[in-house]
């Protein structure tokens, strides 16, 4: 979804109910080894895909998991 919206600058609406319910934890949250490792992946995705994220969004990232 993050392809289509940005780099083919698809435009998006909110839409105001949960249509997905998600549980918190699953295999990237099992030890700091797995989520380093998430964080590798998700900042692979970033340069396949051709986007640039913001400088602070891949250091930002681990730290909002820190709430779940």
């Amino acid at each position: 979804m993050l392809r289509y919206m940005f780099k083919h600058r698809i435009t998006v609406a909110y839409i105001p109910e949960a249509l997905v319910r998600m549980r918190t934890g699953g295999k990237a949250n099992i030890t700091l080894r797995h989520r380093l490792v998430a964080h590798k992946s998700a900042k692979k995705a970033w340069t396949h895909n051709g986007l640039k994220p913001k400088p602070w969004t891949l250091p930002l990232k681990p730290l909002s998991k820190i709430t779940q």
